[in-house]
This record gives C-alpha cells, sequence and structure tokens, in this order.
C-alpha cells in the first residue's frame, strides 16, 4: 500500500519514500529490504531480498611492443 516507508542496513542507500536504490553508491552486498506501512489494525511490514555485485573487471588489452611501422605484420593483442 501506498504511504510506507523503505528501510534497509548500512551500505545500501535507499530512498525511503520511493524505494530507489542509488546502486552506484551502495556497497555490494546481499541486503533486506523492509517496506514499513499502516494497515488496518497498525503496522505491518514487508520485506524484500536484493543484492548488490560488484561491477565485473573490466579486461585488459596489451600488445608485444609500443611501436609499429605500416609496413610490419598486423600484431596480435594479449588479452
Amino acid at each position: 500500500p501506498a504511504g510506507g516507508t523503505f528501510s534497509a542496513p548500512a551500505g545500501l542507500v535507499i530512498d525511503a519514500a520511493t524505494g530507489a536504490i542509488d546502486v552506484s553508491a551502495s556497497t555490494p552486498n546481499p541486503y533486506v529490504v523492509t517496506y514499513t506501512y499502516v494497515n488496518g489494525c497498525g503496522m505491518s511490514n514487508a520485506m524484500f531480498n536484493i543484492t548488490i555485485e560488484a561491477a565485473p573487471t573490466p579486461p585488459t588489452l596489451n600488445y608485444p611492443q609500443n611501436t609499429y611501422c605500416t609496413n610490419n605484420t598486423d600484431p596480435i593483442p594479449a588479452f
């Protein structure tokens, strides 16, 4: 139901009103997000599991030499 608030443990940056998560500002980890709202008899909670994963490490690309002449054989990179 509308009108509740979101909360999460330290490390997860979340907007309490909308539930929007700032992934780039959050620490990679599993989290439990809690949504607390008023029902007809009092307060209720709904819980959601989410995991923020670290960005993959980009591959590296290296060539055997630093410079090549236009008449050299095409170099093959090492990944």
